[in-house]
């Protein structure tokens, strides 16, 4: 199952969200459902797109792993856009929106990084189906790039909140939102080596370099 689950300073990420999908998923018979619910199609296609990538499978075949028919799709949901969007936004609702949170009570960023980068390169998180899709954006539809967009800055504006407050100098405002962009950028490169089977001990070098940059970058003030 590809749904991460992990738990992190006590935080834990939705398990209900992740045990109702599994449920959806592997508990109940395969095949058309006497009632068709949109939170069980958008369970299978967060699945899939998750997996394989949300511009890696046509729109036809990700009806077909939903096990519900076209007419069905665009009734609910509306053309693939439409599908992509409500998937994606499904996803931030139920995991990505908590991880936020997580993000932002942290009372070390610099803790947080190391923990959070090398839990990828050690398997302990998956790739993120939101930092996956924001590389390939320009494949998407305008709704799933609007949407996107709109995670992305959420997602920097929690690490810029984390950034803040975990730092004891008084730090430029324009600085903590670039350092926040950086921080960002790096989780995106992570998800994006380890996808592409970039060893192990390249990873954690790189990792080591980008912790070194974010501690330097942290201890400048306004005064530097």
């Amino acid at each position: 199952m590809v749904y991460m689950c992990y738990k992190l300073n006590g935080f834990k990420v939705n398990l209900y969200f992740i045990k109702n999908i599994y449920y959806n998923l592997h508990m109940k018979k395969i095949g058309r459902p006497q009632s068709i619910k949109r939170i069980d199609i958008l369970d299978k296609c967060v699945e899939k797109y998750w997996e394989v990538g949300i511009d890696n499978i046509s729109f036809n075949n990700i009806i077909k792993y939903s096990c519900v028919s076209k007419s069905t799709i665009y009734r609910l949901f509306g053309d693939e856009d439409d599908l992509q969007y409500y998937s994606l936004k499904h996803y931030y609702e139920n995991i990505i929106k908590e991880w936020h949170t997580i993000i932002e009570e942290h009372k070390d960023v610099n803790t947080l990084i190391d923990e959070y980068l090398t839990g990828i390169v050690e398997g302990k998180h998956t790739p993120c189906l939101y930092n996956k899709s924001i590389m390939v954006k320009k494949n998407l539809g305008k709704r799933s790039i609007n949407l996107l967009d709109t995670i992305d800055k959420s997602y920097k504006k929690s690490w810029y909140i984390a950034i803040k407050k975990s730092s004891n100098k008084n730090l430029d405002d324009k600085h903590l939102k670039s350092l926040a962009a950086f921080i960002a950028a790096q989780v995106a490169l992570i998800n994006t080596l380890k996808q592409n089977k970039v060893s192990k001990n390249e990873l954690l070098l790189i990792i080591s370099v980008i912790k070194k940059s974010v501690k330097f970058s942290h201890s400048k003030t306004l005064t530097d």
